[in-house]
């Protein structure tokens, strides 16, 4: 499905589309300048289907998402895969899958196993037992887009803030895989979540951004997460190093468009954007973390 939010006006900038940025300016300007196709990962309809659900309820969801297809039962005593393939029945079976398309084909389509996590999840987030993740919801603003600038460069920002709590601090809703202990922190550094804590905050122009984490799972657990004032200061200087990268760039794609359309001009709107490889002076060398000579050496020694 295309969302008009995540597109690049060529002036404003989202948290996703700074970090693409963030992590090379290639994949920027394939995706946001070039308009290449990204493909929608299933983690990625999994994590819209959740946020659907839990913040826009039922209704929204039924719109965007839907059960992927499945054949009805065969008949007592038939087996399943022998009675489908019988001609009549393939053509009836064919029928019922055209029928499904027509009313749903332009949905996201889930499997049993995630509509039923999903399910759950929305639960676990809105629980009334846990006062702290069932407080956030009472009297907030769900899915509302948020406009502020960065101040030094002129860049303007946006940000689409999952809460907005009636405390007057925005919160952000995370699914996640593993416990919500040394995983979640593993996954705010994996994943960047103290530069999306950063970026919100000069966006919305408020002191806190904590987490609303919710474990990815039949049975989950759920929890409040906030980075410490170190590790968020941490993301703020990284913010401002990628914002003021970000302006380079901006600048000599602005310079670019005023040159006469023709070879000249596309090398140069290239150029604007370098890779990561183009930029290296030398070979890249890896080094690998301590954890991982000790896990390799554990072997050597046995």
């Amino acid at each position: 499905m295309s969302d008009s939010y995540h597109d690049w006006d060529g002036e404003s900038l989202t948290r996703s589309q700074l970090y693409t940025f963030r992590k090379n300016p290639r994949d920027f300007y394939n995706r946001y300048v070039l308009g290449l196709a990204q493909p929608r990962s299933k983690a990625l309809v999994f994590g819209s289907a959740f946020h659907a659900l839990t913040l826009e309820g039922r209704e929204v969801f039924d719109k965007d998402f839907v059960e992927t297809f499945e054949r009805p039962a065969a008949p007592e005593g038939e087996n399943p895969n022998g009675y489908w393939r019988r001609k009549a029945n393939a053509e009836e079976l064919d029928k019922l899958k055209h029928a499904w398309a027509q009313e749903h084909g332009h949905k996201d389509q889930l499997s049993v196993s995630d509509l039923t996590m999903i399910e759950a999840m929305n639960v676990a987030a809105r629980d009334p037992r846990n006062k702290l993740c069932a407080g956030l919801f009472e009297g907030a603003q769900f899915e509302s887009v948020a406009e502020g600038i960065d101040y030094e460069t002129g860049i303007p920002l946006r940000c689409k803030v999952d809460i907005w709590t009636n405390q007057g601090f925005c919160c952000d809703l995370k699914s996640h895989s593993g416990d919500l202990g040394d995983s979640w922190d593993r996954a705010i550094m994996d994943y960047g979540y103290h530069f999306q804590a950063a970026f919100y905050r000069t966006c919305t122009s408020t002191d806190r951004f904590p987490f609303l984490v919710v474990q990815k799972s039949r049975n989950p657990d759920a929890m409040v997460a906030e980075l410490d004032d170190e590790e968020a200061a941490l993301g703020q200087k990284v913010l401002r190093a990628a914002l003021d990268r970000f302006a380079v760039c901006l600048d000599a794609h602005r310079a670019a468009y005023e040159l006469e359309p023709g070879p000249e001009r596309n090398l140069a709107i290239d150029a604007a954007w370098p890779g990561i490889g183009m930029a290296q002076t030398d070979r890249r060398v890896t080094r690998f973390p301590k954890w991982f000579y000790d896990k390799e050496l554990r072997y050597v020694s046995k």
